[in-house]
């Protein structure tokens, strides 16, 4: 049902689904386990540093090959305009569905990595709406629809998340946020979205030197 929802309804709903999933589950921790929360068996940080290179080859590896196949090409129509996807004869709720499930996995098994490296979880960090958007701010500040770009926006954002942590952790919220608001103000279309345009605005003010150039030759003549 989820899904079948666009726009803002889709965030929204999104939203509400992170927060119920949170009180349920701590709702049923304490009545039929009487705790919340698990203990987690640590793991040396070399073994879970070889094993997240792995999901991330893998992730790359998946994403770049789906890019070249029709299910990528549906997945881009639909970013694109999904009503248009829809009357082109693209099934856009098995396309979402089939997206979500292949994502969910390689998010599933990044849950599992990091599980032993915060020792201790509990229904609100599973569902923590900062987790929960952190990679879509990633892909944001990277540039969607490249395979490269959440890659980049995921090394400089783990990076800013340990950094602010370290050294502002009662203004990490805010520091944060204010980096989110700037990044969706002045890079809506992220880093790799700079390029493009740079070229735009230089070959801009080339054409109109140019331009002054003819101008003025024309005028002496």
């Amino acid at each position: 049902m989820t899904l079948r929802l666009k726009g803002m309804y889709f965030a929204v709903f999104t939203f509400g689904l992170v927060v119920f999933m949170t009180e349920i589950i701590q709702y049923l921790e304490t009545r039929l386990l009487g705790k919340h929360g698990q203990a987690i068996i640590p793991i040396d940080n070399e073994t879970l540093f070889y094993i997240m290179v792995g999901v991330v080859v893998a992730t790359v590896l998946v994403t770049y090959l789906i890019r070249r196949s029709r299910l990528g090409l549906a997945m881009l129509s639909i970013g694109g305009n999904e009503e248009a996807a829809e009357h082109m004869g693209v099934n856009t709720t098995m396309v979402k569905v089939l997206t979500f499930a292949i994502s969910s996995i390689f998010m599933g098994v990044a849950g599992v990595v990091a599980a032993p490296v915060l020792i201790y979880v509990n229904s609100n960090i599973a569902f923590s709406l900062y987790y929960s958007f952190l990679p879509i701010f990633m892909a944001t500040l990277g540039g969607v629809g490249t395979t490269y770009g959440p890659v980049m926006g995921a090394v400089i954002l783990g990076y800013l998340d340990t950094r602010l942590r370290a050294e502002l952790f009662n203004y990490f919220n805010l520091g944060f946020g204010v980096i989110m608001v700037l990044i969706i103000l002045f890079l809506p279309k992220g880093i790799t979205g700079l390029v493009p345009m740079l070229q735009d605005k230089l070959g801009g003010a080339m054409r109109r030197l140019r331009k002054g150039d003819r101008e003025e030759r024309h005028a002496n003549t």
